[in-house]
């Protein structure tokens, strides 16, 4: 059934805003409450989904599917996509929405928790697994799936500076997933990336807010990087497309 994937999405969104509704209700808006509930209202996702039949913990972070001499491929494949898609939306200048509170969380050990391990983990389970897994196991094309997926994945983020990111990333992240039948791989990249953040708003504090890899290394020197981080990510994830085998993904 197609729509299940539809209620996976909602009850995560759903959650979160009964979540933010709460804080606001009882006036805990700290950054460390706000990231608890990050926390707490993302694993409820997971347990709802996982009563719905959408996931199972056999298969979440399975490695019967993946082919180790491959993977490196796939690793820095994305990984290279990942910084250069961030560079693109740099130089896309959208707003972000959400710079002041995450940067307030990440110097919590809450928020710490919640951005770099927890979250990545939630959706992975939810939109690889949850929306991407199952219509892969209903037979739709995966093309179709790999879009969707990455689609939503985008969207849900409601900052704009992270929608075009999220969506490109989600991409990436679903290739891998058709690939390897697991979140396995996708969650430790989803992890490095969001640790990655962290750890530079950490390090530059206030500054983080206009923090430009331009002024770092100058707009030639940038705009190349860009190209060249792009078309290895291109390159190395078609050969992991055309080399790794396709799971048979059980419904």
């Amino acid at each position: 059934m197609t729509y299940k994937p539809i209620l996976a999405i909602l009850v995560f969104l759903l959650l979160q805003a009964l979540g933010g509704i709460l804080l606001g209700a009882i006036g805990q808006t700290s950054p460390t409450a706000i990231s608890q509930t990050v926390i707490l209202t993302g694993l409820l996702s997971v347990l709802i989904i996982y009563l719905m039949g959408l996931t199972s913990g056999k298969r979440l972070f399975t490695a019967r599917y993946i082919q180790w001499p491959l993977a490196p491929l796939a690793l820095i494949g994305t990984l290279c996509g990942i910084i250069a898609t961030d560079f693109v939306s740099e130089l896309l200048n959208l707003p972000d929405l959400m710079a002041d509170q995450f940067l307030s969380m990440a110097r919590t050990p809450w928020g710490i928790c919640g951005i770099a391990i927890i979250s990545p983990i939630v959706e992975e389970i939810v939109f690889r697994e949850a929306v991407l897994g199952h219509l892969l196991r209903q037979g739709v094309r995966p093309l179709v799936a790999i879009l969707s997926s990455a689609l939503a994945f985008g969207l849900i983020h409601g900052n704009p500076v992270q929608i075009p990111f999220a969506t490109i990333v989600g991409i990436l992240f679903a290739i891998i997933y058709y690939k390897t039948g697991s979140i396995l791989l996708t969650s430790l990249l989803h992890i490095i990336n969001n640790s990655i953040a962290v750890a530079q708003m950490n390090i530059l504090g206030d500054q983080a807010l206009d923090f430009r890899y331009t002024d770092l290394l100058g707009t030639g020197p940038f705009l190349a990087t860009t190209l060249l981080l792009s078309l290895l990510s291109v390159t190395l994830m078609k050969r992991f497309w055309d080399k790794a085998p396709t799971p048979t993904l059980q419904a």
